[in-house]
């Protein structure tokens, strides 16, 4: 199941996420760590997902500044880079935290298009060997220059081959699909020889 960021509640909203994440790339690419503040961010994004409580606790007002810091640290799981830890101080200082969520994807966004990336998620029902991602990879690969950031997605449920996810489009190539477009088939062709023999 795809998974989406809590809606922004106006456009005042998104327009400050954007100016935070402006302000976090521009102040990560005058220290050369633009592409550190990228991953650590990625992996942020990824435990709003998989642990909703730390949404909640951040959004506390009862709970101190240092230990949503920390919440945050330990989120990412690996040492922060001391510009992102100052970017997540200034945004607790001016309680700005219910808008990190955003920010980060924002932030990604705007590295990326920077960096001329395309990122697409690769969902499979096992993990995929090293050598056939690169295979896919360059196989994506539409322009010189352009990177591409394959993101892979455990899903069982697929049964094998793949499915791809970029900007909206989406290519199908799994044995799950397959299976339930084949199954269509056969209920279509059963009901139509139903229906002539009604006839």
């Amino acid at each position: 199941m795809k998974w989406y960021p809590q809606k922004p509640d106006s456009m005042e909203y998104g327009i400050l996420s954007t100016r935070y994440a402006r302000a976090l790339l521009d102040f990560a690419q005058s220290k050369g760590a633009e592409s550190v503040v990228y991953q650590q961010m990625r992996a942020l994004t990824a435990q709003w997902r998989e642990v909703p409580q730390l949404r909640e606790v951040l959004n506390d007002p009862l709970v101190q500044e240092e230990v949503k810091l920390h919440l945050l640290v330990q989120a990412i799981g690996s040492p922060v880079c001391p510009e992102l830890e100052r970017f997540f101080r200034l945004v607790l200082r001016h309680k700005r935290e219910s808008y990190l969520e955003v920010i980060g994807l924002i932030y990604g966004k705007l590295y990326r298009k920077l960096k001329r990336m395309i990122l697409i998620d690769l969902y499979t029902a096992q993990p995929v060997e090293p050598e056939t991602k690169r295979r896919l990879q360059e196989l994506l690969q539409v322009k010189e220059g352009l990177q591409i950031e394959l993101v892979e997605h455990i899903d069982p449920a697929l049964i094998g081959g793949f499915i791809l996810r970029t900007d909206g489009e989406r290519l199908d190539a799994s044995i799950a699909s397959q299976l339930r477009r084949f199954r269509q088939q056969l209920t279509y062709r059963n009901d139509k020889q139903m229906y002539k023999q009604e006839k």
